[in-house]
């Protein structure tokens, strides 16, 4: 069975729209889906829409910023209820402070001499603002060769476009996720450029908080590291989650390319559990 539960459209930063996602994923024999766009869940009606009828099963979930220790940490909630309340009401306030943030990231671009940079984000974004359409924009200008030159060169911290801003806290993230029926796991957590240690000082306080699951299979990630998330999920008796981190076509990050490279305990396949 091929699994991918962390994927993105349009409705945040992802490049395709919900259905294109789902016949995409269906084109790459994908058997569970899951669309976790950042902080909304706009596109999972159309997605699952879009899945009716065919051989794909569409998971509902989401993406959390959170915020811990001064770093940034995403946090995916699968197999959660889009209509619950709760979820929605911290959905508006995120959007609230990604809409603040991006109005700050424009007005310190322009002040840079990057010019159209608010009209160029008008014709972007569809659903919430997010950083990775001002890489976009940046690259289409010419101010870099990719999006990830165009984030260490004017997005990261101390850069002309870094806007600090405080998300969710691991705890909040937990909560919200849960009260809403959903799963909550720590996604990609290799890419936070932390410590063995402080790696799993983050899981236990994670754990600590209720949470579920680790995402220990990410695209182009290698054995060495699955080894190591894999331990972790074993220690703190969390479930393994897999992801792409699908945000358009890409060889790196393809639907469905993350797979288990090592053995783990206790799997979360996007509606089920398994040991």
């Amino acid at each position: 069975m091929r699994i991918d539960l962390h994927t993105h459209s349009y409705y945040s930063d992802g490049q395709l729209s919900p259905k294109a996602l789902v016949q995409r994923a269906i084109e790459h024999e994908v058997d569970v889906l899951a669309l976790t766009d950042h902080d909304t869940v706009l596109g999972v009606s159309e997605a699952q829409e879009a899945a009716k009828g065919t051989s794909l099963t569409l998971v509902p979930g989401i993406e959390f910023s959170c915020s811990w220790n001064h770093k940034t940490i995403h946090m995916v909630g699968l197999n959660v209820d889009t209509s619950h309340a709760e979820l929605l009401e911290v959905i508006d306030e995120l959007k609230l402070k990604r809409e603040l943030r991006a109005k700050l990231i424009i007005q310190n671009l322009s002040k840079y001499g990057v010019p159209g940079v608010e009209e160029g984000m008008s014709s972007q974004v569809r659903g919430v603002p997010g950083r990775l359409h001002f890489a976009r924009y940046l690259v289409e200008r010419g101010y870099a060769s990719t999006p990830g030159q165009a984030f260490k060169r004017f997005m990261a911290k101390g850069k002309p476009g870094y806007v600090p801003t405080e998300w969710l806290s691991i705890a909040e993230a937990v909560r919200v996720i849960q009260a809403a029926g959903g799963i909550s796991v720590i996604a990609h957590p290799r890419r936070y450029d932390l410590t063995f240690k402080r790696l799993a000082m983050l899981v236990k306080e994670f754990t600590d908080c209720g949470g579920d699951g680790l995402e220990v299979a990410t695209s182009a990630q290698g054995r060495e590291d699955q080894k190591l998330l894999s331990s972790l999920a074993k220690q703190f008796d969390l479930y393994a989650s897999i992801g792409s981190d699908f945000h358009g076509p890409c060889a790196y990050n393809e639907l469905g390319k993350a797979k288990f490279l090592v053995d783990v305990d206790k799997v979360f396949t996007g509606l089920t559990f398994s040991h």
